[in-house]
């Protein structure tokens, strides 16, 4: 496994369920887009055969590609039983298989706030039933604060596409100080919100594409646009240099490593593979690796429909 090479010690396995539209009450399995369990388990043994700790991040898409973080269901009871049904149907095969991390959730940002806790509080408490092992949500970038039910969990997970550049070909020490606003907003919650203090923050998702304007709207690409590595390598510089000092930074997952990742088709998307990204990020990891040894490691993340996605952990 090339990822393998640049110093992954975890992968996160991410098999999708699907909603019809954005107020449907049922998330159910695809017949061609969602992996079956075998496929689901086989990714799992194939990543610990290669020495790898495993997350499971079940994901709910919504058909017509729209955002998850839109998801407004016509009846909240049914679409909360639905939700309990598909992830706990994964909290067992994560049980069997002995994966280390689950994650609970990904994006759901219109059913989180303190209006839900308690179906919350009953998922989590059902799952610990079936699941021994560690659990994280991973809330949007705008989200993290208004997530009701941290205490229940582990550890923090966010996905980290924070806006950050308002213009094209910036360097890495104006991204590094771009970062500066919003791990600022994160230091201050960190160390004034009861549910959050002592517990690591792992971005469960950061990533940008190799195009020009990359970190203007990380989570947005252009199909049309040319490509642009040096773009994209100055962005995950910069994002590995402003996170590595933070007192509560736990890892970061890369989005994303696709299985043909040296495809034509990507040469202006998320994927670093075979681009100066990938560079800055065994060179990072290496130096991480040499003069904190014990403190960093490095993991990937595997999406059973076909994608790579990859990062570091702390410990």
């Amino acid at each position: 496994m090339r990822v393998r090479s640049i110093g992954a010690t975890w992968v996160a396995i991410i098999p999708t369920w699907y909603m019809a539209d954005l107020t449907s009450v049922s998330i159910m399995p695809d017949p061609i887009k969602t992996p079956d369990d075998d496929a689901v388990r086989a990714a799992i043994q194939n990543a610990r055969a290669l020495g790898l700790q495993v997350l499971l991040k079940p994901h709910v898409d919504v058909r017509g590609n729209k955002w998850r973080g839109s998801i407004t269901p016509a009846d909240t009871s049914l679409w909360f039983d639905s939700y309990r049904t598909f992830l706990l149907h994964y909290a067992e095969v994560a049980q069997t298989e002995g994966v280390k991390v689950l994650c609970i959730g990904t994006e759901l940002k219109n059913l989180t706030s303190s209006i839900y806790q308690q179906r919350w509080v009953s998922i989590i408490r059902d799952v610990r039933k079936v699941f021994g092992g560690l659990l994280t949500y991973a809330a949007n970038f705008d989200e993290y604060q208004t997530v009701s039910f941290w205490s229940r969990l582990d550890f923090i997970g966010i996905d980290g596409f924070f806006p950050l550049s308002t213009h094209a070909y910036s360097t890495v020490s104006e991204l590094v100080f771009d970062w500066q606003p919003w791990l600022a907003d994160i230091s201050r919650w960190a160390l004034q919100s009861p549910d959050a203090v002592g517990k690591p923050i792992v971005f469960t998702e950061l990533g940008y594409a190799s195009q020009p304007g990359c970190a203007i709207a990380p989570w947005e690409k252009d199909p049309a646009a040319e490509a642009d590595e040096e773009e994209q390598a100055r962005a995950y510089e910069a994002a590995l240099r402003a996170l590595r000092v933070q007192g509560w930074y736990g890892g970061v997952f890369w989005w994303n490593w696709p299985v043909k990742a040296d495809a034509p088709i990507y040469r202006n998307d998320y994927s670093p593979a075979g681009k100066r990204a990938e560079e800055v990020l065994r060179a990072f990891w290496k130096e991480s690796l040499t003069a904190e040894v014990g403190q960093f490691r490095t993991h990937r993340m595997y999406e059973a429909t076909g994608e790579l996605v990859y990062g570091e952990w702390q410990q």
